[in-house]
């Protein structure tokens, strides 16, 4: 839901979905998965909604789980 309501108030490009921060390999694997699930339901949604189109959705994807991170910390 929280997910949903940034998108609506927030440009996508300062949203990050996803950080591993547990300490844990296993931990990281289980809380991207998740992020994962969550994203594509919200991204899904707006879809179907007419909302967003598919590629839309994909470049929201592409960027709240990867591509702003790599932007606000300087990697390549």
């Amino acid at each position: 839901r929280i997910f949903e309501e940034w998108l609506a108030a927030v440009p996508h490009n300062k949203i990050f979905g996803f950080g591993g921060d547990t300490g844990s390999p296993f931990c990281t694997l289980g809380y991207a998965a998740q992020a994962r699930r969550g994203i594509a339901g919200v991204l899904e949604r707006k879809v179907e909604s007419g909302e967003f189109d598919l590629k839309t959705a994909r470049q929201v994807a592409q960027r709240v789980m990867h591509r702003n991170g790599r932007d606000f910390y300087g990697m390549q």
